[in-house]
Parts: C-alpha cells; structure tokens; sequence
C-alpha cells in the first residue's frame, strides 16, 4: 500500500512539472546591474541574474537595485511567454529614480507646503490646493474642499484687482467691472459694475489724450530738426568739396571760382530754403491756441517755439556762414 502512495505522489509531481519546465525566462545583467531584485508579476523571483520557470501568458518583469534610502533603478518589461519556450532577457537599469516611498513622503512634504502657504494668502497656493481637492491629488478627493478653496481665490484675487483699479489700472477697472456683474469673488453689484466700467471709460480717454500729444510733440521735435538740417549753403559746400581732392595747391587756385559759384547759386536758392525752414518750423511750433486752451496736454510737453527768420540778405548768409 506504501507503494502506491509513492507512486501516486510521483505521478502528480511529474504531471505538474511539465507545465513549467520547458516556459523559463533568462535573465540577464551587467556588472553594476548584478544583484536587482527581479519580480514577475509582482512577485520576487531572485536576484539578477537568474532563471524563472513561468506559466504561459503575458508576464510582467521588473527589475530594481536601491541606490539608497530614497532612490532606485529599475528596469520594467512585458513579456510575452509561450509554453515551452525559453526567453532572455538582458536588464539595463535605469538612471536612478525616487522610490514609491520617497515619491509619497516628497509629496505630503509639497502638500503641506502649499497648504500652509495657501492659509497664508498665497493665491497660487489656493488654486493648486482647490485643484488637489478636486482630483485626489496627494489628498484624500474632496469637491466641498476644492469649492472653499477656489473661492478663497477668486476672493483675493478681486481684492488685488480692486486695488490695482483704484490706483488707475484700466484692465483692472474692466476686471471689477466683470466681477460685479457676475458676482466672481465679490458681491454682485450692477450698480458698482456700471461705475467701475465708467471709470475704465474716462481713463481710457484721458491715456488717448497723453499718448496723442506725446506723438504731436514728437513730430514737433522732428520738424523742428529737420528745419536746422537744411543750411543756406548747400551748393557752395558740394562744390567746395568735389574741387579739393588734388592737393592742397590745386584746391586753393579752384575753390575760390567754385566759392564764388556757390555762393550765386546758393543766393538764388536763399527764398527757397527759406520757405522750407519756415513751413517745417510752423508745423513744429505746437501753439495753445492751435490745440484749443493754454493748459492743455500738448501745449505743456510742447517747446518753446523757434525764433522765426524772416527775409533774405547778406546779414542773413554772413548769419549763416558763422
């Protein structure tokens, strides 16, 4: 009788051996590779490198080596495995990586770092903390929370915004405007939303009005540059210069008829720069008059008008000359 139990028990050991015998996974590493904890499935199979008889089916290997108490390389791969054949696989470990531990520790550590940051006004930490809440993330999920939170922002939010528009930001005037008109981190108010959405109103009128006479004074000190680039003795001094590029003796004998050339050409032409002078300077001169009252924008950033010349003469090319 005692030898049919034996028999019986050899028989189910070899019945059962078959199904692992011939599924082995090789697993193989390098040097500083040696020694990972390998798991199939999960489970710990041994250190790398190793044999591991598997069932048949898809199998997922992981392999990891602690560097130290918060960091780990690991190497992952799905494996395919069909009875009675054998496969290899090579491990190469990764750069290491914080540990799951290590991972859940940071991370408590950075909740509880915005959430004090949070309690204290902090409104980035508010919207952060309301998006944990809402998703779960490093916190137990919690919508009520994620709602407190989000309005706590929103509430200091339109307090920034309040007092950016009370010292003449126009976007935060047409932010409160907004807010009072949906009631979003104040009290709803179509009373206040109409004022504010006035006052945005004004001071964009009055920004108009600066940056219009900012720009008239520029094109007034750009005429009135233009004015003093135009000289009386154009045609003088490009004669004077083509006639002087041979020496020193040759430019003394030539520019003196070159001068004199110069100078009748530059006689006639006198009425006409005069002119150009004086409609450059006219647009230049930004008088109070032109632009309505004595205390406007334009009329306190314009310069002092230019001195007007008038007629043409030789007091007026010696005036020049100097």
């Amino acid at each position: 009788m005692k030898k049919v139990f034996i028999v019986c028990g050899l028989f189910v050991l070899f019945a059962s051996f078959p199904a692992f015998a011939d599924s082995l996974v090789r697993v193989q590493c390098e040097d500083e590779d040696a020694g990972a904890e390998v798991f199939l499935n999960g489970k710990f199979v041994g250190e790398c490198p190793m044999d591991a008889p598997v069932g048949e089916g898809i199998v997922q290997l992981l392999a990891r080596k602690v560097v130290n108490g918060d960091f780990e390389k690991v190497f992952e791969k799905k494996l395919k495995v069909v009875d009675g054949v054998a496969q290899r696989v090579e491990i190469v470990l990764s750069a290491p990586r914080l540990t799951a531990e290590a991972t859940l520790r940071k991370e408590a550590e950075e909740v509880n770092r915005q959430l004090r940051a949070a309690q204290e006004g902090d409104v980035d930490a508010m919207n952060k903390m309301a998006q944990r809440y809402e998703a779960g993330i490093g916190v137990k999920k919690d919508p009520a929370a994620a709602v407190i939170w989000r309005n706590k922002a929103e509430a200091a939010t339109a307090q920034e915004q309040l007092r950016a528009a009370k010292s003449g930001d126009i976007k935060a005037m047409d932010n409160m405007a907004e807010r009072y008109d949906t009631g979003e981190g104040v009290d709803k108010d179509p009373s206040e939303a109409q004022l504010w959405r006035k006052r945005a109103q004004s001071a964009r009128l009055e920004q108009t009005k600066r940056e219009e006479a900012a720009a008239a004074v520029q094109r007034s000190r750009e005429n009135e540059a233009k004015a003093e680039s135009i000289s009386y003795f154009k045609n003088t001094s490009e004669l004077v210069k083509t006639n002087t590029g041979d020496g020193p003796f040759r430019a003394l004998i030539s520019s003196v008829p070159a001068t004199g050339l110069g100078l009748i050409s530059d006689l006639f032409s006198a009425p006409s720069v005069t002119s150009q002078k004086s409609n450059l300077r006219n647009a230049a001169a930004l008088r109070p008059s032109t632009w309505g009252k004595p205390d406007s924008l334009i009329a306190r950033t314009a310069p002092p008008a230019p001195e007007q010349h008038s007629g043409v003469g030789g007091t007026l090319l010696l005036a020049e000359a100097k």
